[in-house]
């Protein structure tokens, strides 16, 4: 399910973010690749997967696919 978010949170120690999502949901995001994320940034892909499997998704202000582990929905 591809899902559309904006960044509200970076810890670039830890490699993870959180995105406030379209449907009103906030997901925190461990990156598994090298992407430089930035608060604001528009985030896409399947934001809901809590599956413990590695997910693509994509940075529409830096045009990549980067590979994540979504590890908390709120």
């Amino acid at each position: 399910m591809n899902t559309i978010g904006t960044v509200v949170w970076v810890d670039k120690t830890r490699g993870m973010f959180k995105v406030r999502c379209e449907n009103g949901r906030t997901a925190l995001v461990e990156i598994q690749d090298y992407i430089d994320i930035e608060l604001q940034d528009t985030i896409s892909g399947d934001l809901m997967n809590t599956s413990e499997e590695t997910v693509s998704l994509y940075s529409a202000d830096h045009n990549e696919n980067f590979e994540a582990l979504i590890q908390n929905l709120e």
